[in-house]
């Protein structure tokens, strides 16, 4: 799935398509044949979203260490900003994630760290005001 979201597939067949034309890095992974649309959207659908925190945040570890860290100037404290922002939802596909009667949105809050320019913590939120 890491594959699907940097290659920003839209569609699931999209991602077989993708996964398709990948078929001899496939293979180094023990698989004969690219993953049908139908076990695409069966996995996507149980895997737990725990799995993708977790993703998250060994990716920016990985990425932090590779990162070089920030020369330009220097303060006596880490420089962190908060940005938020809201990802439209389809609220058909989507009914958890009601923004307006008509609409489906989840909130987006990122804390970047200035130095090497990655975010160090990401919270996604249901797009209702509470």
């Amino acid at each position: 799935m890491l594959f699907c979201q940097l290659a920003q597939a839209k569609s699931l067949r999209e991602i077989s398509g993708e996964l398709a034309c990948t078929m001899g890095k496939l293979r180094h992974l023990g698989m004969n044949e690219p993953p049908k649309k139908s076990n695409v959207s069966y996995a996507n659908a149980h895997r737990p979203w725990q799995m993708f925190r977790d993703l998250f945040y060994e990716t920016v570890t990985v990425c932090m260490m590779a990162a070089p860290k920030n020369l330009k100037f220097r303060l006596r404290n880490n420089l962190l900003s908060l940005d938020a922002t809201t990802i439209a939802l389809c609220l058909t596909l989507f009914p958890w994630a009601e923004f307006r009667r008509t609409k489906g949105a989840v909130k987006l809050r990122l804390l970047l760290d200035h130095d090497r320019y990655f975010p160090v913590y990401a919270y996604i939120a249901n797009g209702k005001k509470h």
